[in-house]
């Protein structure tokens, strides 16, 4: 039987974001470009272009560039958020379980002493 348990939808979502994000920056900056194509890989091509490029197309390439990065930030930003809401709720629901837990221990030895 398979122990793999199923990601939870905030961590699913994120993925499926930043696989988006990923891949609109990837196809902006290299179009028809692999999506196994590693960041080393995807700058060494960028900057290829860059130096082959006219002044005005250069222009263009940059703030193709630009956009990009400002989506990476954004979800950067995003997944930062999300992060922290999740350890936000996995204080609380620590904090809940030890006390439920304490309070289990103490109405355990509660009961005992009246036996």
């Amino acid at each position: 039987m398979s122990s793999k348990r199923k990601p939870h939808p905030v961590v699913e979502l994120a993925e499926i974001r930043s696989a988006r994000v990923m891949a609109a920056a990837r196809q902006a900056l290299v179009p028809g470009a692999d999506d196994a194509l590693e960041a080393e890989e995807l700058a060494r091509r960028v900057a290829g272009q860059l130096a082959a490029l006219p002044a005005e197309d250069r222009s263009l390439l940059r703030r193709k560039v630009l956009v990009a990065v400002h989506d990476l930030e954004g979800l950067v930003d995003a997944l930062q958020a999300q992060l922290n809401g999740l350890a936000h709720e996995l204080r609380k629901v620590s904090s809940h379980t030890s006390a439920a837990t304490a309070y289990g221990r103490r109405a355990g030895s509660n009961s005992d002493k009246r036996s």
